[in-house]
C-alpha cells in the first residue's frame, strides 16, 4: 500500500512562516547563514591591502591590513598599489613592505583609520578652508594622548608626512597646536620631553605657527 506524503518544496525550508517545514529546516537555516558569512568574509578579504612594518633587531615586521577605502587617505600607499600594474580595482595578495614604518606607529595609523573609516577623504579645498578650525575629536585626542613618550608622537608625525596622509596631518597639527598654545619656550620643549630634533618636517613646524615653529626650529639647529 503506497505511503502518502505531503508535498514539501525546497523553498519551504527557508520560509519561517511556512506551516509545512521539514524536520531539518533549522539546520538548513544555519547552513545558509554560514555560507553567507563565508562569502562575506571572502569578499572583505579582497578589499584589504596587507602591509608589513619595518624589521627591528632582525625581527620580521608585523602585518597589518588596510581597507581599500583607506587608500584615499594614504596617498603613498595608493601610489605603491597602482605602481604594481594590477588590473583595475584589483589589490595585491602579498603584503607590501614598509621598511620606514615601525609596527607601533603603523598600529597607531590603523587605529586612526578605523576611527575615521566612515568619513570620505577631505579635499585640499576643505582642509584649506578649515585650517583655522582647531577642533579635534575626543577619540583622536584620546588616541594621541596615549602616544607616550612623546617620541612616539614625533614618529607618527614624520610617518604621516612620509605616507602623505593629509587628513591625519591636519589632525596632528591641530592636536599639537592645542597642547602648545600659551606655553613658554621652555614648556614647549618640556612637553616634547626635550627630544633630539632633526626629524620634524619643516612643513609641520610652519603649520604650527611662527612662534612655536621658531622655538622648535631653533632647538633643532642648536
Amino acid at each position: 500500500m503506497p505511503v502518502e506524503c505531503d508535498a514539501i518544496h525546497v523553498s519551504d525550508a527557508f520560509t519561517p512562516s511556512c506551516d509545512a517545514r521539514p524536520p531539518n529546516f533549522g539546520y538548513l537555516y544555519r547552513l545558509c547563514d554560514i555560507f553567507s558569512i563565508t562569502i562575506e568574509n571572502i569578499f572583505m578579504a579582497t578589499e584589504t591591502v596587507k602591509v608589513t612594518s619595518s624589521e627591528v633587531g632582525g625581527v620580521v615586521g608585523q602585518k597589518f591590513e588596510i581597507k581599500k577605502s583607506d587608500l584615499g587617505k594614504m596617498h603613498l600607499l595608493k601610489t605603491m598599489v597602482l605602481d604594481l600594474g594590477l588590473a583595475e580595482d584589483e589589490l595585491p595578495e602579498e603584503a607590501i613592505p614598509m621598511p620606514s614604518v615601525d609596527a607601533t606607529t603603523l598600529e597607531a595609523i590603523v587605529q586612526w583609520l578605523r576611527l575615521h573609516e566612515d568619513e570620505e577623504p577631505r579635499t585640499e579645498e576643505h582642509l584649506l578652508l578649515h585650517r583655522l578650525n582647531r577642533n579635534v575629536t575626543r577619540a583622536d585626542v584620546d588616541l594621541l594622548d596615549r602616544l607616550l613618550p612623546r617620541s612616539r608622537l614625533v614618529k607618527l608625525i614624520n610617518i604621516a608626512y612620509h605616507l602623505d596622509m593629509p587628513d591625519l596631518i591636519d589632525t596632528l597639527v591641530k592636536y599639537t597646536f592645542n597642547n602648545l598654545e600659551g606655553l613658554t619656550d621652555v614648556e614647549i620643549l618640556e612637553w616634547f620631553d626635550n627630544p633630539s630634533f632633526g626629524t620634524f618636517p619643516i612643513a609641520f613646524l610652519a603649520a604650527l605657527g611662527r612662534r612655536v615653529g621658531r622655538v622648535l626650529l631653533r632647538y633643532r639647529q642648536a
